[in-house]
């Protein structure tokens, strides 16, 4: 709000200034544009105490004066990194506990993830089982039936020896039926 307030006070005062010197369709960037140009030649005299031609000092004049431009851009940039490195600090701070439940969602997110791909893998192979017991399953009931019938068969001429032991009610006749099955 504050800068949006301040870039509109900065080009209501350049909409005066072009109208003043009546170049109306002059932009801002256009403006700016020529500032830099001139700035290009010009150069901060510390003993006139004034921007100056670059061309009207010396080259031991020149020379102190980009240095002192090298000073003052050096002490500019100290003092952004400082601000930068405050405003990091804060932000920081301020976003911590965002910083640490994206964490945790992050780390429960790649939990589930994983476990749908466990998941996945055994429906796999549980699709590849449920298949190979259906293709084996009617060769197994066929060998069941035909344990089955055998036990069957073997029950009923058990059961028959019985019978024919019993007729004769003799102990020995019994023991020796079950002794030869």
């Amino acid at each position: 709000e504050d800068l949006a307030s301040a870039a509109a006070a900065i080009e209501a005062e350049a909409e005066a200034l072009r109208a003043e010197r009546g170049a109306e369709e002059a932009t801002t960037s256009a403006y700016a544009a020529a500032a830099r140009v001139a700035a290009e030649g010009m150069a901060y005299s510390a003993e006139q105490r004034q921007w100056v031609e670059l061309s009207a000092l010396s080259e031991a004049e020149a020379a102190a004066a980009a240095e002192a431009r090298l000073k003052l851009c050096m002490s500019v940039l100290a003092r952004e990194t400082k601000r930068a490195d405050k405003a990091h600090s804060r932000a920081a701070t301020l976003t911590a506990g965002l910083d640490r439940r994206a964490g945790a969602l992050d780390a429960a997110v790649r939990n589930e993830h994983a476990q749908l791909a466990q998941a996945s893998r055994e429906l796999e192979c549980f699709r590849a089982l449920k298949a190979t017991e259906d293709a084996a399953a009617p060769a197994r009931l066929e060998r069941l039936k035909e344990e089955i019938e055998a036990l069957r068969s073997e029950e009923s001429e058990l059961q028959e020896r019985f019978k024919a032991a019993e007729g004769r009610k003799s102990l020995a006749a019994v023991k020796e039926v079950f002794t030869e099955a």
